[in-house]
């Protein structure tokens, strides 16, 4: 392990560890297997012992000197970073942002350059069959299920049982949450890739977005907990295969975001293959592409027989029919096991598929793989690596990119934080901490200053303020949590159309606090149509979140640790403003502001600091 070329930390463990432990750490550099990865352990260590812990990902570090965007850093005195002096022979990786002398800064850890067995350029150029009788494991949402008639396929061209294709899904899901919540009892390839040959795994799509692309704030959360999975599976000696999804068709430009996905995907793949390399040393695989999103690509230009639409072969606007999940199974049986459908027996297609049709989505799928070089054919579609391993984002750095540097950073805040003001020249519609609470007038029982922050009791009645009714676009800013949980599903802060009881699907937009998952959400709701994205699954810790909301283009976006999302806008214009909710469990807020935009990202960043800040030690 020593050859690894990361930095390699020497920190307390929070709770017993054993060697080979994906682990994350907090601000007091402790370490738990529940915070997003940002290591892996070296040794066994019992709670409260150092362990020493090779550093994959990003980390947090304090800028010795100015620090420039994209510049390799080198490590100084006190656990700090330096900018790399030219020709430096042992940078530890590369800044994500600029920093100023003692700021924190962004670091993405990697291979100096020059190396050669962390470049992606060249990879293996062809990917092994797997064996009739391989174990596969299918890890993803709805777009996985979208070909689950596969074990139909598999059973009929090697007449093996269905249960060589475990489908462990969950709807909706991010690879975030399945790590976190698949259950134990049925196997999953967090704890259960010692049985299986070969994991095949996607990540979710953002609405309007899709798939987070890599200069989005989401991707950096993304590429965490594929890696999770892809460090289980290589540890057990199986191989790493992507599944490509589609967008949504009803944004006006899906199949522009379509056109996309292949460096989505690619990019995803050339950094797994690159940092597993660095993490196993020996190993010379390559995580793979299941190309999905080339044959949607390719129905949008030619059908099979019979078919009269491209929508006629999906149920609503994303998921397929009985048809096209055929169609996508043929695609994933010949991928997995090399195999050209055209010899395959007949098998047990859709009633409503013709004989035809199903000769047609073989003639497809076996074309696309044959061209598509990441899945491993010997193709020369798509073979130029997106991610060399020496560059953290492909090309210069760009805003979207530095912003997203600027949200939190996958680790829960359990107090403290530099102490920061409230920027000059931001209005602020409200803004409230434990020591001034200014704003509109409100209706109702103000929150108690229990320990520092604002404490609202289970079962309150909501707080409620007329506001401009030109307010429409905003940003809500939040450092909250709930101690203890409960089964409610109710807005915590919202700017609303009207004044009354606030509706689950009643017209508003806001940051909710879910039950059932327990955990924090943004929605927005207009006319019984919603949209919403999940924040987090961990609201007994410290949540620092910034929502925003815009009224020239229909979007939210959402940043909390290093997540986001966008989707369509509400469509009114707020008029009320509603604070607590008598549904919630007991809420403690050390910070809450709603600012009346637009707002640059500099200011975005200071608010974000200044509530941090507030967060009590």
């Amino acid at each position: 392990m020593t050859s690894i070329p990361t930095l390699t930390l020497t920190i307390i463990a929070r709770s017993p560890l054993e060697a080979g432990d994906l682990v994350g750490f907090d601000d007091q550099r402790t370490l738990a297997p529940d915070h997003p990865v940002k290591g892996m352990a070296l040794h066994p260590a019992d709670a409260g012992d150092p362990v020493s812990v090779v550093v994959i990902g990003a980390i947090r570090c304090r800028a010795r000197g100015s620090i420039r965007a994209g510049q390799w850093v080198v490590s100084a005195t006190g656990g700090s970073v330096a900018e790399a002096p030219s020709g430096a022979a042992n940078p530890i990786g590369r800044a994500l942002h600029a920093a100023a002398d003692l700021a924190t800064v962004m670091v993405v850890l990697g291979a100096a350059p020059g190396g050669s067995s962390d470049v992606v350029g060249a990879p293996t150029a062809l990917r092994s069959a797997l064996s009739p009788s391989a174990q596969v494991i299918h890890s993803g949402h709805s777009l996985t299920d979208a070909y689950n008639r596969l074990r139909r396929v598999h059973a009929a061209v090697f007449a093996r049982p269905w249960e060589d294709q475990t489908f462990a899904t969950i709807p909706g899901s991010a690879t975030r949450w399945r790590w976190d919540n698949y259950d134990p009892a049925f196997p999953n390839p967090r704890d259960d890739m010692a049985d299986f040959d070969s994991l095949v795994i996607t990540e979710r799509g953002l609405d309007v977005v899709g798939v987070a692309p890599i200069d989005h704030p989401t991707f950096l959360e993304d590429i965490f907990y594929e890696l999770r999975f892809a460090d289980r599976a290589v540890s057990a000696g199986a191989e790493v295969i992507l599944w490509s999804i589609w967008p949504s068709h009803q944004w006006s430009d899906w199949q522009g975001i379509l056109a996309d996905y292949h460096n989505r995907f690619r990019v995803r793949a050339d950094y797994l293959t690159w940092k597993l390399r660095q993490l196993y040393p020996g190993w010379t695989g390559r995580v793979w592409i299941a190309p999905g999103h080339r044959l949607i690509e390719h129905l949008t230009t030619q059908l099979p027989p019979g078919v009269p639409t491209f929508q006629s072969l999906f149920v609503d606007d994303i998921h397929p029919g009985e048809a096209l999940n055929h169609g996508l199974s043929i695609l994933v049986e010949a991928m997995l096991y090399r195999t050209a459908p055209a010899g395959w027996p007949a098998s047990d297609r859709p009633a409503a598929m013709t004989a035809e049709q199903e000769d047609w989505f073989r003639a497809a799928a076996w074309a696309i793989l044959q061209d598509y070089e990441p899945a491993g054919f010997g193709g020369a579609a798509g073979s130029a690596a997106v991610w060399d391993g020496h560059d953290w984002y492909p090309g210069v750095t760009t805003p979207a990119q530095l912003e997203a540097a600027r949200f939190e950073d996958g680790v829960a805040h359990t107090g403290g934080g530099s102490a920061a003001p409230w920027p000059v020249g931001v209005p602020a519609l409200l803004r409230w901490t434990a020591a001034e609470q200014a704003g509109p007038a409100m209706s109702g029982t103000m929150p108690t200053v229990e320990g520092g922050v604002l404490a609202f009791a289970a079962g309150a009645s909501a707080l409620e303020g007329a506001v401009d009714g030109s307010f429409a676009d905003c940003e809500i800013f939040a450092a909250i949590r709930v101690p203890a949980g409960a089964n409610a599903n109710e807005p915590f802060v919202a700017l609303a159309a009207t004044a009354g009881a606030m509706w689950w699907n009643g017209a508003y937009q806001g940051l909710l606090y879910n039950g059932w998952v327990n955990g924090w959400q943004c929605r927005t709701s207009s006319g019984g149509v919603v949209a919403e994205a999940y924040l987090s699954n961990s609201t007994a810790s410290w949540e620092v979140t910034s929502v925003r909301f815009e009224a020239h283009s229909p979007s939210i976006h959402v940043g909390t640790r290093m997540a986001s999302a966008a989707f369509a806008g509400p469509g009114f214009t707020p008029a009320v403003l509603r604070i607590g909710h008598e549904g919630l469990p007991r809420v403690e807020v050390a910070a809450l502001a709603v600012v009346q935009g637009p707002i640059t990202g500099e200011q975005r960043a200071a608010i974000l600091s200044w509530a941090r800040g507030l967060i009590p030690v």
